[in-house]
């Protein structure tokens, strides 16, 4: 009952997006009863004093703080997670990642008591880390300029295959980055789950700027209630996040950003997409479009399917004309389509 009410508040308050649900192996376990998450609705986010302590500034490969478990309240982040646990994500893939990710938590308006009613914790969450105190405690962990006000932030679920690869985070305005890790809170994460971020030692190339290892330096498990922090660098703060090996342990955290008034030195020059973009730039050739017939889309007949090989490879779904204007559709729109399942299980079958 008490999930069906949390669905309910999130729909209610427009958070739940017509997307595919959660897998149920994505899903974490039930973290207490609702009389238990009561209790802590008035509990303070941080631990008591929490600012008052400075980790140590690990230098290598590049400066980052990892903050142990203890800077925020055990209870507070329990019922963060359960909330978070409720809150449905999408499924995003590309040549960089594959994650699912709720949208920016900055979204989330205090003043409406929908959103209220459906993720209390996450935004008391959310007003912690961007509070004037703990911007200025980030400050003087990291030794960055002036922080911003400004919220970039959101939950991040990697579930088995999940992984993100090497690059800097440089977009924008962003100076600090920062993990949060909700993952597994009764047990250790092992290192052979997978999903340790990794840092990255840079190497002279032999042409060009310095470019990061092959493989990373340092590499920082995810244990729950733990937090990472590193100044944003341009052409230098390159890490990962390893592959999640476990099918059963997702890699939960909230993640994001604070933001200085101006992007870092050197960003339009070594930030590693500046970098992609110069390459790509200049060994940009003219496109050519080449002529194609425009036939109206229908389905493949049992003749034409045959003849092609299609029947005997491909799940006939995909040959529906209905299924076949949907594909289109998504393509024209968004340039890319991911197809599950595609080929037959007695094709895929390794």
């Amino acid at each position: 009952a008490e999930g069906g009410t949390r669905q309910a508040q999130l729909r209610a308050a427009g958070l739940l997006p017509l997307r595919p649900p959660l897998p149920s192996s994505m899903c974490q376990k039930p973290l207490g009863s609702k009389k238990k998450s009561k209790s802590t609705k008035a509990k303070p986010v941080l631990a008591p004093g929490a600012l008052g302590a400075c980790p140590a500034l690990d230098p290598f490969p590049y400066p980052h703080v990892r903050a142990p478990p203890g800077l925020f309240d055990r209870r507070a982040l329990l019922a963060v997670r359960e909330e978070l646990a409720s809150l449905q994500r999408t499924f995003k893939e590309t040549d960089l990642f594959k994650v699912y990710q709720t949208g920016d938590l900055a979204n989330l308006n205090p003043a409406d008591p929908r959103h209220a009613a459906a993720l209390p914790r996450t935004m008391a969450l959310r007003s912690a880390l961007y509070s004037s105190e703990f911007r200025a405690w980030v400050r003087q962990l990291t030794g960055c300029t002036e922080l911003t006000d400004q919220t970039d932030c959101s939950c991040n679920v990697y579930g088995g295959g999940g992984h993100l690869l090497c690059h800097d985070d440089v977009i924008g305005s962003r100076c600090v980055s920062y993990i949060l890790y909700l993952s597994r809170p009764d047990e250790a994460w092992e290192a052979a789950h997978g999903g340790a971020l990794e840092l990255y030692e840079m190497q002279e190339a032999a042409e060009g700027l310095p470019q990061p290892c092959a493989a990373p330096s340092a590499s920082l498990a995810p244990e729950f209630g733990s937090m990472v922090l590193f100044a944003v660098q341009p052409g230098r703060s390159f890490h990962s996040v390893g592959e999640v090996l476990s099918a059963d342990e997702p890699r939960l955290s909230v993640s994001g950003w604070f933001h200085a008034a101006a992007p870092p030195p050197g960003a339009d020059e070594t930030a590693s997409l500046s970098q992609l973009r110069a390459v790509a730039k200049a060994s940009r050739e003219p496109l050519v479009r080449l002529p194609a017939p425009r036939k109206p889309l229908r389905g493949a007949s049992a003749a034409e399917a045959g003849a092609a090989g299609l029947w005997e490879m491909v799940n006939p779904s995909y040959l529906a004309a209905d299924n076949l204007r949907a594909i289109r559709a998504q393509l024209l729109a968004q340039g890319v389509v991911q197809l599950a399942s595609f080929l037959r299980p007695d094709v895929a079958a390794p």
